[in-house]
């Protein structure tokens, strides 16, 4: 392979979405492919053909990158390795590809390829965890590549079906001309469902899922994450001009005021509360609804920008539940920019009054029937604090990546400071 074909291969690299604020790419010969990897302020890694494609768009080459492997890679599969008649991209993010496999005797197979690594193999872990189980709830995991110890391709069976987060906009939507609040029947479900993902994770005991209760230095960890965060959220209010430079000011504020002035109140509420395995990025776009009605969870790599933290480390159950909680939030904003054809900032502004019943109603039902089912996660005052993390996440996640929903999760921020926060009151109140 020559040294033209690793320049080729790297310019193309350097176009893809995922290549962001990278300054040096090396490419190797690997028998019927290169392995490209970079620094992008974390390592980043390609497989590409002898013609510089992605080798997981080639069925010819995803397979034999399933079944032989490439030197420096490391493959598990907990079936046979499919036999692949054809792939077709779905998108395309900021850390990755996502791809659609023909395989029999499989039928489709969802590819996700991590093209930035996160320095754990977490989605894999889990899904293979689920798997054995086995949990209807959890698409079943085919095979995984890693490099070290950093997922790299994850193959599992096609989901299908329709985001909740759809679902829960439309009756947010319907909601905004009516005189009583849809509530959707899968507000029912999604409780139940997330009451039992979390029952069988309490299971776990191997030695990175193993549940244990919150130190004070866990505590700790997590004020800091406040602490944190609000100074993100300083920076970029410095960076912003006019009234949005404002509005993230207070929000930074708030967020630093919750994390100080509570912090010990924060301590004694979470101290000793279980820490298992949790999905770690709950929102209504992780969770599919198909066509019999089944829901499944999908992405349990965790939150892409976790700052600080680690992917692998236990948390609550309170926290699914609070980033649930503000999906919910989000679906309310979202319906009424669809509604009423607003920009995100007067929809987060004006939904929290005109939605307010919907949220309420959805909500509890929603914590009600986690209750019934016997969820482990407590409902009262801590998870107000992850209400507060969770937004704060929010904050940082949506100017990081520019998507325009920043105001969503600066507006709560600032009621959950002021206390009148619908969330945080039924959280309180539940």
């Amino acid at each position: 392979m020559s040294l033209e074909g690793c320049k080729a291969v790297i310019e193309r690299v350097l176009k893809s979405p995922w290549a962001w604020d990278c300054r040096d790419f090396k490419c190797k010969s690997k028998g019927d492919f290169y392995l490209v990897e970079g620094d992008c302020g974390e390592r980043v890694v390609g497989v590409y053909s002898r013609d510089g494609r992605p080798a997981e768009e080639d069925p010819a080459l995803l397979e034999s990158l399933l079944s032989k492997g490439v030197e420096g890679l490391e493959v598990k599969c907990l079936s046979p390795p499919p036999r692949v008649l054809s792939v077709e991209r779905l998108g395309s993010g900021p850390r990755g590809d996502t791809y659609e496999a023909l395989a029999p005797p499989y039928g489709k197979l969802l590819v996700k390829v991590f093209r930035r690594l996160g320095g754990h193999r977490r989605e894999s872990l889990v899904l293979e965890y689920f798997s054995r189980k086995p949990l209807v709830l959890v698409p079943r995991l085919v095979c995984s590549v890693y490099l070290e110890d950093s997922d790299y391709i994850v193959v599992t069976e096609s989901v299908g079906g329709e985001p909740l987060a759809h679902v829960f906009v439309e009756s947010a939507r319907l909601s905004v001309n009516s005189t009583k609040a849809i509530v959707p029947p899968e507000a029912l479900y999604i409780g139940r469902a997330l009451a039992f993902l979390h029952r069988a994770a309490m299971e776990c005991h191997e030695a990175w899922c193993t549940p244990r209760p919150a130190s004070r230095v866990d505590v700790e960890r997590w004020i800091e994450r406040l602490r944190v965060r609000a100074r993100i959220l300083k920076n970029y209010a410095s960076t912003i001009a006019g009234d949005e430079s404002i509005v993230v000011g207070e929000a930074s504020d708030a967020l630093e005021e919750l994390a100080v002035k509570s912090s010990k109140e924060w301590i004694r509420l979470l101290e000793g509360r279980p820490m298992a395995l949790i999905h770690g990025d709950m929102h209504l776009y992780q969770v599919y609804r198909q066509s019999g009605g089944r829901l499944v969870f999908t992405d349990f790599e965790g939150e892409p920008s976790k700052e600080p933290g680690n992917p692998m480390e236990l948390e609550p159950p309170e926290r699914d539940l609070a980033a649930l909680a503000r999906s919910i939030d989000y679906a309310r904003a979202l319906a009424y920019m669809a509604a009423r054809g607003v920009d995100a900032w007067e929809a987060a502004a004006q939904a929290p009054r005109i939605l307010s019943h919907w949220l309420d109603s959805v909500v509890k039902t929603v914590l009600t029937s986690y209750r019934e089912e016997k969820g482990p996660g407590d409902l009262g005052v801590p998870l107000l604090f992850w209400l507060v993390e969770r937004a704060s996440y929010e904050a940082v996640y949506e100017l990081r990546y520019s998507t325009g929903l920043h105001p969503i999760p600066l507006e709560a921020l600032i009621r959950l400071y002021e206390g009148r926060d619908d969330t945080a009151k039924i959280a309180v109140g539940g």
